[in-house]
């Protein structure tokens, strides 16, 4: 796992430059809970408090459209980064001893999601 502070945008480019991941895509970030999401987000719907209330603390990662407090590089060219609350205890005495969001991604080098699949690969 890789794990960096999003406002430090020197650890940023080390977790793309690891990856491998184009800096266009946004990285994924573990957050403390909705509060947290509230600072970091803008024009939060109701369907992402009730998936929250349902899903999280857990591994439901829900694309959010980024608030100016998050920098670019972090967030790509859509400024929609991915957010989740963590069921790790540590990770939430982290986050809320930090007081801010960290980036959290596998240290697996990036490849982009297959978009199709060749007929000839499908076994019948």
């Amino acid at each position: 796992m890789l794990v960096a502070d999003p406002l430090n945008l020197s650890a940023v480019g080390r977790v793309f430059a690891a990856k491998g991941r184009e800096i266009q895509r946004s990285l994924p970030m573990l957050i403390s809970g909705t509060f947290m999401a509230e600072e970091l987000a803008r024009d939060l719907s109701t369907r992402f408090y009730v998936l929250a209330r349902h899903f999280w603390p857990g591994p439901l990662t829900m694309i959010l459209p980024a608030s100016a407090k998050v920098p670019l590089k972090v967030t790509g060219e859509h400024r929609t980064p991915g957010g989740r609350q963590s069921r790790s205890r540590v990770a939430q005495a982290l986050l809320d001893w930090l007081d801010h969001p960290l980036i959290a991604t596998s240290a697996n080098h990036f490849r982009p999601a297959p978009l199709a699949a060749a007929a000839s690969t499908c076994l019948a």
